[in-house]
């Protein structure tokens, strides 16, 4: 549950990791605002693969945010 962390005030980077995909990097980024994330299976077209388009996108929707 991110909303745990959502206001929580840290003085030193801090990475988010787990479930992290297209549908919820947005909030992820204007509310949680992590340091760095941890794309992992949210990166994947399917079990181990990743897919450059799924993570060309992510990447874009984090650089713009």
């Amino acid at each position: 549950d991110w909303n745990i962390i959502k206001n929580l005030k840290i003085n030193k980077p801090w990475f988010l990791s787990g479930g992290i995909n297209i549908k919820n990097i947005d909030y992820i980024s204007s509310k949680i605002q992590p340091f760095g994330v941890d794309l992992s299976s949210g990166a994947e077209k399917e079990l181990g693969i990743k897919d450059n388009h799924i993570i060309n996108n992510l990447m874009n929707k984090i650089n713009y945010a």
